[in-house]
């Protein structure tokens, strides 16, 4: 989640303290299928693997070996926003966007303009937002909407996909602007009063081939993150499917179809909501396997994982976590997670403050050879039902840079976690 600053002075706590009342039910995974860029066979650790489920034929003879992953990793809220406006400009069908928050001046209201003009160009835009975030009243509000300051960017594409749209063909309106259904959700927890479905995703598609995804909204708030962007038609057909699927429950109509979900070689898609709770097997089947895990995380806070990262770390593995614990935003469940997770030998450090920020990374590395990468915090409540993306991507030249920022963050930019500066 992103954080937002608390009424009254001084730094707010926002993403984590909802994250810390998320809450969910049983584990449910959909299985997809991939290839290992070698053979063309089903991964190891994939669901069809595990299931028995076929690998996808084309044309009734063997997959042909993937091509070389065309991927950018991207470091930081600027080189996201650079990319995200050299997509958008690009565009010349469609774009889908969908994010958790777009606000402020230097990053939201830039993207919010280039996919305005894209419109106004012809090219068929939907945008997808979180209503969380949006919160005009209630006790979320103080935490994610102070002074109203989300609702600024929705309101205005709102009007502009009404005006855009007048007169034209309604079976295809250039601008469509839809919040995510939060009702949806069967599995929120009935125990806690503030338990609230959100979509915490954060993706651009456009073209039906051009992906950009990871941990950043584009508002103002100063954070470190990662995100990666994907030159590949299956990867996009793949986020378009699930795409779709919260676009025709926020009521919108049925979008024609990018192209199948094929997302071959080194990456798979994983999600979470509506159902799906994809990503928190995968993490575990890691932490079973690999030698040397790194994680870096914004919110960590899943006691099966910390049973998962104690027995790897029994078993022989080097394990390490870099969690927030910065100015804004320290959540109380970081804390908890680092002394369970010290207790066991695990080494935790904590990010380097930010002045008014906080490390919002969500990175998962395995055996510096395969990385996961996305919107989800490993927190219950995001790997159970809170909507989000996660990219599994066992492309070794990837991790490799991916691992040269941790290892970076882990030298220079993190320290050994205070665990008596509480929260």
């Amino acid at each position: 989640m992103s954080g937002k600053t608390a009424v009254g002075p001084g730094p707010g706590r926002a993403g984590m303290l909802l994250a810390a009342l998320l809450l969910g039910a049983s584990v449910r995974a959909r299985a997809q299928v991939d290839f290992d860029s070698r053979s063309g066979t089903a991964g190891v650790g994939h669901p069809s693997a595990a299931s028995g489920l076929p690998p996808l034929a084309v044309a009734g003879r063997a997959p042909a070996a993937a091509p070389a992953l065309r991927a950018e990793l991207l470091q930081e809220k600027d080189a996201a926003l650079a990319k995200a406006l050299e997509l958008i400009a690009g565009a010349g069908t469609s774009i889908r966007f969908e994010t958790f928050d777009i606000s402020g001046e230097k990053y939201g209201w830039p993207v919010a303009r280039a996919l305005l003009a894209k419109a106004r160009e012809g090219v068929r835009v939907q945008v997808l937002l979180d209503t969380v975030s949006q919160t005009r009243s209630g006790p979320l509000k103080d935490i994610f909407n102070p002074g109203n300051r989300n609702n600024e960017i929705p309101d205005f594409l709102r009007r502009q996909f009404a005006e855009l749209n007048r007169g034209a063909d309604p079976q295809r309106p250039r601008l469509e602007v839809l919040d995510y259904n939060d009702k949806v959700e069967a599995n929120q927890s009935q125990e806690n009063p503030f338990a609230k479905a959100a979509d915490h995703a954060k993706a651009l598609v456009v073209d039906s081939r051009r992906v950009l995804a990871g941990g950043t909204n584009f508002d103002d708030d100063p954070t470190h993150d990662l995100n990666v962007a994907i030159d590949d038609p299956g990867v996009a057909g793949c986020v378009e499917e699930l795409f779709n699927e919260q676009w025709l429950l926020a009521g919108g109509r049925l979008l024609p179809a990018g192209g199948p979900c094929s997302a071959r070689g080194p990456v798979r898609v994983l999600a979470v909501g509506g159902g799906r709770q994809e990503v928190k097997p995968v993490i575990l089947d890691h932490f079973q396997t690999a030698r040397r895990i790194d994680i870096e995380m914004y919110v960590f806070g899943d006691l099966d994982l910390v049973e998962g990262l104690r027995r790897a770390k029994a078993r022989g593995a080097q394990v390490r976590m870099i969690l927030n614990h910065g100015d804004c935003d320290h959540d109380p469940t970081n804390g908890d997670m680092a002394r369970l997770l010290h207790a066991a030998g695990v080494e935790v450090r904590e990010y380097e403050r930010i002045p008014g920020g906080y490390m919002h990374t969500k990175l998962g590395l395995f055996d510096g050879k395969t990385m996961m990468l996305g919107s989800t915090n490993w927190v219950h409540g995001e790997l159970t039902y809170i909507h989000d993306y996660e990219f599994e991507i066992a492309d070794p030249a990837l991790a490799a840079r991916a691992a040269a920022v941790f290892e970076d963050d882990w030298k220079n930019h993190s320290r050994p976690y205070d665990f008596l500066r509480f929260p």
